[in-house]
């Protein structure tokens, strides 16, 4: 039989993975012998993040058109991407959407929102639409009225050969600043204001206060000025200044590594379509305390802490009680790695490949 014909339209390329990087990266890694990819994408290196989505909608499509092939799958890589589906036919179409928190009112901009809309309207023309967690689903029923039937839900995975247990690597934790006998309090993300960081660093604030010798490392990329403001003035008015620390994007080699010589992984969103970076840490052995919103009691289970998104008492008291007493991390670490052990990305390929292959032309 001959192979099926995917072209995979990923926008702009970059060198970081993360969250939607890396799903396009491991479909296609894990699918490309079986499957004839056409990667469509752009490249484009401007600051601004809305200036990038700008001057794809302008040359994109012309793009994507140029370069598509007829007797295709058109995949389109994430909701950005699903704005091509209004100018022609794609036909037949899958869009991959990780949620639809984009599409929430008062969460972009105006301009920048008016384009996300515009990508939503494309995306409700797909043929199918893939999403990673039943949280997810729901969610892209109940607000664009998508028809359930034809919504996938396929998880995300893990890399097990990179994300595994290993010991502290005193290398790493010279290169982010961390102290040899410190613990570790995690954050790993963005900095955008659903991730609920300032209640992570209140309830940091009053851990300080049982004397521990703790520091709080904060990896993920900058994307918002104005949240990033408001958290360094919050760390100054606690006087965390020397306690906690920002990385910036960490590498992908590196990230196992800063997984390990963490103590535990604190993870307090409001929103998310699934939430890799606990499923990452459980993977490593990493406890996690996690909220109870969205999608996140999907990933992990009854694996990790949940608590309510903005309980800071709660939220201290239970990172005390991770730091402090090995029998509770023994469990929690078991507990973990058996939960991470669900998720991997060859499944997410395969079960990627079954949708390909019910729609080939």
């Amino acid at each position: 039989m001959r192979p099926i014909k995917v072209d995979f339209f990923i926008g702009r390329k970059t060198e970081e993975l993360y969250g939607v990087s890396r799903y396009i990266q491991d479909v296609y890694q894990r699918n490309k012998d079986i499957i004839d990819f056409k990667i469509i994408s752009y490249s484009c290196n401007l600051e601004s993040p809305f200036l990038r989505k700008a001057k794809g909608a302008l040359y994109y499509p012309f793009i994507a058109y140029g370069e598509k092939r007829r007797d295709s799958v058109k995949h389109m890589g994430s909701l950005v991407e699903a704005s091509l589906l209004n100018y022609f036919d794609l036909s037949p179409s899958i869009v991959t959407c990780y949620d639809i928190f984009p599409l929430l009112p008062r969460q972009y901009p105006y301009k920048e929102g008016l384009f996300l809309r515009f990508a939503a309207r494309g995306m409700t023309k797909a043929d199918r639409i893939i999403t990673i967690s039943r949280f997810s689903k729901q969610e892209i029923v109940r607000v664009l009225g998508y028809p359930q039937e034809n919504i996938d839900v396929v998880y995300p995975g893990i890399d097990h050969h990179r994300y595994k247990p290993g010991p502290k690597q005193k290398s790493i934790m010279q290169k982010y600043g961390l102290g040899e006998k410190q613990k570790v309090v995690l954050y790993v993300g963005l900095d955008q204001s659903r991730k609920n960081l300032p209640t992570l660093i209140k309830a940091f604030g009053r851990l300080k206060e049982c004397g521990l010798d703790i520091c709080l490392l904060k990896v993920g990329r900058q994307q918002s000025d104005q949240e990033r403001k408001k958290l360094l003035e919050l760390i100054e008015e606690l006087q965390l200044q020397e306690d906690v620390k920002f990385t910036g994007y960490v590498p992908e080699d590196d990230l196992p590594h800063v997984y390990n010589s963490a103590d535990v992984l604190v993870f307090p969103s409001t929103y998310e379509g699934f939430g890799l970076p606990p499923l990452e840490a459980m993977a490593c052995g990493c406890p996690v305390i996690t909220s109870s919103a969205a999608a996140l009691p999907e990933v992990v289970g009854d694996a990790a802490i949940m608590l309510e998104p903005y309980d800071i008492e709660g939220l201290a008291g239970k990172m005390y009680e991770v730091l402090t007493s090995q029998e509770i991390r023994k469990d929690m670490i078991s507990k973990g790695l058996e939960r991470a052990r669900e998720f991997d990305w060859g499944k997410t390929a395969h079960e990627t490949a079954e949708i390909y292959e019910r729609m080939r032309q």
